[in-house]
Parts: C-alpha cells; structure tokens; sequence
C-alpha cells in the first residue's frame, strides 16, 4: 500500500479532484458561460420591451424553447473544456496508479463485484461516479452540445461537486484511519488534504488557462483563482502548524516529527513542501492579489504564474511524499509489535 504509485495516486487523485471541483464552481460562477442563461435574458429583456408585443406566437415559443435548453457559448469552450479535460486526465491517472498499485486483476474485479463497506471501496466508487459524470460534462464543453434539458447540466454539476470533495477527503480519512502511533493518524490530516488538493487543482486549472491563451473576455477567472489558492494556502500552513504541534504533544509521534524536521526527509518537507509548495506561493500570490486589485492592470494569466502553479504541484507531491515515508518506520514497527 505504502509505495511510490500509492503516493502518485494520492497525489492525482487529490489534484484531479480539485481541478475538477474548482472548473466546476468556476463554470457556475459564470453567468454568460452558457446558451440557456443567454437566452434567458434576451428572453426577458424582450418581454419588457415594447417589440415584445409583435412578437408572433411562433417567436415567442422559440424563447421559450431556448430558455430550456444548454448549450456552451463558443468564447468559453476553450476555458472550461480545458478545464474539466485536465481536470479528468489528472483524475484518471489517479485510479491508474491505484489499479497498479493493487497489482492484481482479481482485486480490482473483488472491489466492484464484491463490495465491501471500507474506505478503499468507497472511495474507488467515489473516484470512479466523478470521472464517468467528468466525462460527460467534458463532453458537453468540448465538443459545444446543445443539451435540451438543462436540469441535467445541473445535475451534472452538483455530482461533480459531491464526489470531487469525497475524493479530497477520501484520501487523508484513509491515512487517519491506519491506526495510532502514525502522524498520519491525525485528524488533522483530512483537513490538510483536502486543502492541499484544492491548491493542487487550482494550479492545474492555471497552468490550463495560460497555455489556452483563452484568458479574453474572462480576465476575472485568473484573479479569482489567485484569491482562492491564496487563501487555501493560508489554511494549509495553519493546519500543517497545528498538525506538528498536536504530534509534538502526542506520545509515540516524536520520531515522525524528527523524521520530518531533521531526519531522512527533511529535505522534502523544509524545500519540497513548506518552501515550493506554501511559502513562494503565497507570497507570490498575495503580491498579484494587491497589484491586480487595480482593474487596470488585469492582463489575464501570464507565464510566471505557470511557473508559481508547478511550485504548487511540487509542493502537493512533497506532502503526499511526507506523511506516507515519514510515517512508514512507525508503521512497520508497530505492525512488528502487533504482530509479535
């Protein structure tokens, strides 16, 4: 369980998850994004207008019709269908780590044929209903289809959000469950998880957008990605400080905080996580957040914040790299100890 495709499938899983959770709020947060909202308002304005009243029948069925319906307006196919398709590729790579990580054919076969209440199965049916609804609604972006039932956009939408923040919180409950004498047994660290992949997934989404050079028109999404991850990152070095102060006051979790801080993976936690991954991030962030709060010097994303974005993927890794290696010497100690 505890091995290097555990570790990349904790990491995709959680950044897809995120990607997919923010392109989705993104996406509902924007009025004009799709046909039915468009059609909705031109169908009001004419209803207020003095042209309304010489409307035939025939017109004003056609608003009516368009008003239900959901089609993707074409200036924002390439924001948002970016969006999901990293979102969903990021998430699919995920559950590949986690079938190889299984090893076997049988067991992943066991986990759908035979289900079983654990955290492993509900969690592999989370990430497996988030990336079947990703694919439609990556569908319905990318390929612009009119969807003439608009509840089921709707729909749509708010499984992607449940099922996005299980899959977050799937991963650090599972680690919390392993038992005491772990870091990782901390209740803390679902909480870091989950902010930590809702960082991940907004430098996925950033990365996407700056590369789609389809920041025209929606210049505000960019800033509002800032914000958030910078917020996020503010929680994630709150938790992560409350974390080591609870294992510092908690008997048996000395040797993980020393592991951490000073022993074999020092190096990852100090520079991977808290320098990459929180510290230039944040400071990075919080300056764009000051400077682009003047709208006169929105410019939309820039090539520096890819750069800021990997930063903040490295530092997702690190983590995930973090509570699983430095925990493990415990683990298996205390497994011995069990088993003896």
């Amino acid at each position: 369980m505890l091995s290097v495709l555990s570790i990349s499938y904790l990491f995709l899983g959680g950044a897809g998850a995120g990607a997919l959770f923010l392109n989705t709020v993104l996406d509902l947060r924007s009025p004009w994004a799709s046909q039915d909202y468009q059609s909705q308002l031109l169908s009001r304005m004419s209803e207020l207008s003095f042209l309304r009243m010489h409307e035939s029948q025939q017109e004003k069925q056609t608003h009516k019709t368009r008003s239900r319906g959901y089609k993707p307006q074409p200036v924002y196919r390439g924001l948002f269908s970016a969006g999901y398709v990293a979102g969903l590729v990021v998430l699919a790579l995920g559950i590949l780590c986690l079938l190889a990580d299984l090893g076997r054919i049988d067991r992943v076969l066991f986990l759908f044929t035979l289900p079983t209440i654990s955290l492993i199965a509900i969690g592999t049916y989370a990430l497996t209903i988030l990336l079947l609804v990703a694919i439609a609604l990556s569908a319905v972006w990318l390929f612009g289809l009119n969807t003439p039932w608009r509840w089921l956009i709707t729909t749509l939408r708010v499984i992607i959000l449940i099922f996005s923040v299980s899959a977050m919180l799937y991963t650090g409950l599972l680690f919390q469950s392993m038992g005491t004498g772990l870091l990782i047994g901390s209740f803390l660290l679902p909480i870091l998880f989950l902010l930590s992949s809702l960082s991940t997934g907004g430098a996925i989404l950033l990365i996407v957008f700056t590369l789609a050079r389809k920041t025209q028109g929606f210049k505000n999404i960019c800033d509002q990605l800032i914000r958030v991850d910078c917020i996020v990152i503010a929680l994630e070095l709150l938790t992560t400080g409350a974390l080591v102060v609870q294992a510092l006051l908690t008997p048996g979790f000395a040797q993980t905080v020393e592991a951490l801080t000073q022993g074999s993976e020092s190096i990852v936690f100090w520079v991977g996580f808290i320098v990459c991954g929180l510290a230039v991030p944040f400071v990075f962030e919080l300056i764009q957040w000051k400077k682009r709060s003047d709208s006169s010097q929105r410019s939309g994303a820039r090539p520096s914040f890819v750069l800021v974005a990997a930063l903040v993927l490295v530092g997702g890794f690190s983590l995930r790299w973090c509570v699983v290696m430095a925990g493990l010497p415990v683990f298996v100690a205390s497994m011995i100890q069990i088993g003896g």
